[in-house]
């Protein structure tokens, strides 16, 4: 596979990934759902505009390629919303909370509002997590790199510690018993076949 496309690929797992990580508990948010429900069309579009400034400012400052021009930062940015609109979609449809027999406003306030976050997460996750890619500046050693072959109790530990700090945000909330109560069969299929790609396509987006 040619090289760029595998570059570009992992910049959009990556991006997917951080989109999650930073933005997982405001998509349980049932409260975040009523804005969206609620919130006229002017809103819903003047919302757009500052979150693109933001990630203009980000990817300019702190994005992954800091020598891109205008254009380049520009083009980055409408990505990243583009992203986040279809993650927010995929997500909130495996949730429960769109449908197609529900309207096409319900539905589009509700992405709206959940992909300015979660275009935002996808930015900086993107930034942070390719932060060490094809750094290597040669000092590495033979034992800096045995210390990278974790055994399978430190992944235990590491990935339950890691699933009780992301899921306390959301685990208690009542968003999720309706969520569980609400979610038919199709649904939560695809709540775990959607977990299992996640787990095996992160350790190789590190």
């Amino acid at each position: 596979m040619d090289a760029s496309v595998m570059k570009t690929g992992k910049e959009y797992g990556q991006g997917i990934i951080g989109g999650l990580l930073f933005s997982l508990p405001l998509l349980y948010t049932e409260e975040l759902w009523w804005v969206g429900f609620l919130a006229s069309p002017e809103k819903l579009l003047a919302i757009i505009g500052p979150t693109l400034v933001l990630l203009m400012g980000y990817n300019r400052y702190a994005g992954m390629r800091r020598d891109a021009n205008a254009l380049e930062v520009f083009r980055d940015s409408v990505e990243e919303i583009a992203l986040a609109f279809v993650l927010s979609f995929l997500f909130l449809y495996m949730i429960g909370k769109i449908g197609f027999p529900m309207s096409f406003d319900e539905m589009a306030g509700k992405v709206i509002v959940e992909s300015m976050i979660v275009a935002i997460g996808i930015s900086v996750g993107t930034a942070q997590l390719g932060q060490g890619n094809g750094q290597d500046n040669g000092m590495e050693k033979d034992g800096d790199k045995r210390d990278k072959k974790q055994d399978l109790p430190q992944l235990l530990v590491l990935s339950f510690c890691g699933a009780a700090l992301f899921s306390a945000s959301v685990a208690p909330t009542a968003e999720i018993s309706e969520i569980a109560m609400v979610s038919k069969s199709p649904q939560l299929i695809l709540m775990v076949l959607f977990s299992l790609v996640l787990g095996f396509v992160t350790p190789v987006l590190q």
